[in-house]
């Protein structure tokens, strides 16, 4: 190929005297086809860096939109907890299953679109969704019921005159806010059991 003239002038003329000619003998064929090669490969990277840069884009525009936008965002698990106070991981878990669980039945009200008697699987899953449910819905009474406990031993701890030392009352008092605590944390654990046994089922 002449210093003078550019590849592509080059891959012109030699592609026009492959047709004039009919031949491959009148122009350096694979010089003109790796020319070609070249100008594609280039063309690609391009196309490839577009695609990238749009993509890097859509992203970006997608986070900011997820987490700015107003009303349902399904990307959050909310746990209803204040946001004043810090919270322990087993803790936040408790609160974001059960949520989930809490806004699965009110939201997609999977009991009004889904054949929960199909079969027994489903049937035992939607009896576990319910059972699941209302002990939530009465979760507030069992921490009362410990706070209450917890308190009453406080207060009179507070107001015998040798604290020291318990006696039998507030050994009572202690042993009851003890077990009540105790209990809370059983019933925890099983239900965050069982709502993960079904949780293929939490779905509409």
């Amino acid at each position: 190929m002449p210093d003078d003239k550019k590849p592509s002038e080059q891959v012109t003329k030699d592609y026009k005297n492959l047709l004039k000619y009919g031949g491959i003998e009148k122009c350096d064929f694979w010089d003109m086809m790796d020319a070609i090669d070249s100008r594609n490969s280039r063309w690609e990277k391009f196309v490839d860096g577009l695609y990238k840069i749009k993509w890097k884009i859509l992203n970006m525009w997608e986070r900011l939109y997820c987490r700015f936008k107003f009303g349902y965002k399904p990307h959050i698990i909310k746990t209803g907890l204040s946001p004043a106070y810090y919270y322990d991981t087993d803790h936040r878990m408790l609160y974001g299953m059960m949520n989930l669980l809490v806004e699965f039945i009110e939201k997609e009200e999977p009991f009004e679109v889904v054949n929960w008697e199909s079969d027994p699987e489903h049937s035992n899953a939607a009896k576990e969704m319910k059972a699941i449910y209302e002990w939530w819905g009465k979760y507030p009474e069992l921490l009362k019921r410990e706070e209450t406990a917890t308190s009453e031993w406080h207060e009179y701890h507070k107001k015998r005159k040798m604290p020291d030392f318990c006696n039998e009352e507030e050994e009572r008092l202690l042993h009851v806010s003890g077990y009540l605590e105790e209990d809370r944390c059983k019933q925890e654990q099983d239900m965050l059991m069982r709502l993960i046994k079904i949780r293929q089922f939490l779905w509409t």
